[in-house]
């Protein structure tokens, strides 16, 4: 969803996009590669810090439990 509200898939209608084939100007496939490396590298990178956040809030909330439970 968010390549849609980022405008990628306008773009893509619209025809930007590299294009492959004998007529079309041949990028080198590294290039290629190495974009789609740097943007999965990146989508880990915030996948593990969502993790790491959401690890922290249950942390958080054991310890307000026990610590409640204690109380009692």
């Amino acid at each position: 969803q968010r390549w849609v509200g980022a405008g990628e898939y306008d773009r893509i209608l619209r025809g930007e996009y590299t294009r492959r084939g004998p007529d079309e100007p041949q990028r080198p496939l590294r290039d290629d590669l190495g974009e789609a490396g740097s943007y999965y590298a990146g989508e880990a990178r915030e996948i593990a810090g969502q993790m790491a956040q959401a690890a922290r809030r249950a942390a958080d909330r054991a310890r307000d439990a026990f610590r409640d439970a204690r109380r009692s």
